[in-house]
């Protein structure tokens, strides 16, 4: 069994990594953030952007 890993390799499992991770966040953002921020009201929404 070798230890050693190619570039390619490497750059496979960071894309990997990257990618899933980008779509935790989108996922959390879709599913929690998004829909709270709506139940808050106009109010809070215009505190926050401004």
């Amino acid at each position: 069994m070798s230890l050693v890993v190619t570039g390619t390799e490497f750059f496979g499992a960071l894309a990997a990594f990257s990618a899933s991770l980008f779509c935790g966040a989108a996922c959390y953002i879709s599913l929690v953030e998004h829909p709270a921020r709506l139940e808050c009201g106009a109010e809070l929404a215009a505190t926050e952007l401004s």
